[in-house]
C-alpha cells in the first residue's frame, strides 16, 4: 500500500491504516514476520516484528513481556517499544495457561477494573490451537478469528465483558454471529497435514 511505504507517516496514520479493513480494491496484503534473537533477554522474552512484504517496510512489533501465569505480548507501532507506555502502543496479546488460546485485545481497560464502557477493551481477533493427529506432540490446527466486516465495510466492535464473551468461547459453543473463521490450508512444511491461516 502507498501510505504505508510513504516515509514520515505519523503513529496515527499509521494505526488507522493497520487496523481498519482493507478496502475491497485490494484483495491481499502480504506480510512477513522475522524474529529478533539477538541478546540473552531474547530467548526468554522474544521480539516479532512484521514487515510489509516486498519492501520490508515496518509494520508492528510484539514483544513477550515478563508476566506470571501466561504469555502476555505488548503490540506496537514503535519497533524498539518496550513497555505498554511506548508511543505507538497499540493493545496486547494474552494467552490462557495452557498456551492453546490467545486472544487480542487494543489498549482500553479491563472491564473487571470498574471504568465506563467507553474506556473497556475492544478484542480485535483470537487464535486457538486444536490437535488433528491421534498421538500427536502438541496443537496441530490452527483457528484464527476476528470480528466479521459490516455492509459498510467497518469492523464489528467486539468488546467482551466476562470470559464467556470472548470469541473462542462463543464460536466454539456454536454462536459465530459477527465473528469472522480465517481460510485456511495445508502447511508445505509439514507433512502430517496441520493447517495454517491464509486470508479471509
Amino acid at each position: 500500500m502507498v501510505l504505508l511505504n510513504s516515509p514520515g507517516i505519523s503513529f496515527d496514520k499509521k494505526k488507522q491504516l493497520i487496523l481498519d479493513p482493507l478496502p475491497k480494491c485490494i484483495n491481499i496484503l502480504q506480510c512477513s514476520i522475522s524474529r529478533d534473537k539477538s541478546g540473552i533477554s531474547r530467548k526468554m522474552y522474544p521480539k516479532y516484528d512484521m514487515f510489509l512484504s516486498g519492501s520490508q517496510r515496518f509494520l508492528i512489533t510484539g514483544l513477550k513481556m515478563n508476566m506470571m501465569g501466561s504469555a502476555h505480548y505488548i503490540i506496537s507501532l514503535d519497533q524498539d517499544a518496550s513497555s505498554k507506555d511506548s508511543a505507538g502502543y497499540l493493545g496486547k496479546v494474552r494467552s490462557d495457561k495452557s498456551g492453546k488460546e490467545y486472544n487480542f485485545f487494543d489498549q482500553g481497560e479491563n472491564p473487571t477494573a470498574g471504568f465506563g464502557m467507553d474506556r473497556i477493551r475492544n478484542q480485535w481477533g483470537a487464535v486457538f490451537y486444536e490437535e488433528t493427529n491421534a498421538g500427536g506432540k502438541g496443537p496441530r490446527k490452527i483457528n484464527a478469528l476476528i470480528p466479521s466486516i459490516q455492509e459498510d465495510g467497518s469492523r464489528y466492535t467486539w468488546k467482551p465483558l466476562k470470559d464467556n464473551d470472548h470469541m473462542i468461547p462463543k464460536f466454539k459453543s456454536g454462536s459465530k454471529q459477527n465473528i469472522c473463521l480465517l481460510y485456511t490450508s495445508p502447511s508445505p512444511r509439514d507433512q502430517r497435514g496441520s493447517r495454517m491461516p491464509s486470508s479471509a
